[in-house]
């Protein structure tokens, strides 16, 4: 069976987590205003706020599964979305500065004076939840980027195998076998970038198609189109059965396709 790469419902999987994931970040944050926002309750209805699901309980859950995400996705910024969570090492004095979700979580408050100026409350707690909830909505873009990157990786792997095996079919002398092989591959190549790209192609599609379509978008020069065409022209030569490619024609395929993935993206 031939090897493949992650597919569209793959990647929708886990787009659709991390969409989740989004999603209740950003219900908890609307929980915490629900609690400490008179104005933010207003403007919802009381179906919208049954919805909302309750913070305490919650939020451990959902800080378990984006911790976990950030650090595929986003290693760099662990740090600081774990800082939005965890009490400060150190912390001399509890105020709105050094106040964390975590004290939230204990239901820690400190009273103020008679005027109220010094206390810190729970509603300290939004700004970071608030931070966590963004955090997490930038995974989104990363996770594009990602899974593109893995995407190619395996892409190119496969192609080298591929091209593994046209050699060896042609060193035993299956020369239109070997040229089938390696014209597969040239077409996949090129179909790869026009989808990299948004360009949209024929339902049947041909080297010659998608090396047309890549120079009218100003992707291929005359002289790269050329050369694809070129070898498109010596694997049309392994569907003719009048006409046998020669050794020589299919070793400067292979070598060419070869050239083309490394090069041309």
């Amino acid at each position: 069976m031939r090897p493949t790469v992650p597919n569209a419902a793959l990647a929708t999987r886990y787009s659709n987590e991390v969409d989740d994931l989004i999603r209740r970040g950003w219900a908890l944050v609307n929980s915490l205003l629900c609690i400490y926002e008179p104005k933010f309750v207003a403007s919802m209805s009381s179906e919208e706020r049954k919805k909302l699901p309750q913070f305490h309980s919650a939020y451990q859950t959902w800080y378990s599964e984006a911790l976990t995400c950030m650090e595929i996705l986003l290693p760099n910024r662990i740090a600081d979305f774990r800082a939005h969570y965890e009490i400060p090492k150190n912390r001399k004095r509890l105020d709105a500065s050094t106040y964390r979700i975590a004290d939230a979580l204990q239901g820690v408050q400190v009273k103020g004076d008679v005027m109220g100026v010094g206390g810190v409350t729970e509603r300290a707690a939004i700004p970071h939840m608030q931070q966590q909830a963004a955090m997490i909505s930038a995974l989104q873009a990363r996770l594009s980027k990602a899974l593109f990157d893995i995407r190619s990786l395996l892409q190119a792997d496969l192609f080298d195998n591929e091209l593994d095996v046209a050699s060896e079919l042609l060193k035993k002398g299956f020369c239109r076998a070997a040229g089938a092989v390696a014209g597969v591959v040239l077409e996949g190549h090129l179909k790869q970038i026009c989808q990299n790209h948004a360009i949209s192609l024929p339902n049947r599609i041909t080297i010659s198609a998608a090396n047309d379509k890549l120079k009218a978008s100003d992707l291929l020069d005359q002289a790269q189109w050329r050369f694809n065409q070129h070898l498109g022209d010596i694997r049309n030569l392994c569907d003719h059965k009048t006409v046998e490619p020669t050794r020589d024609q299919i070793s400067d395929l292979i070598a060419g396709v070869t050239k083309v993935i490394k090069t041309v993206a």
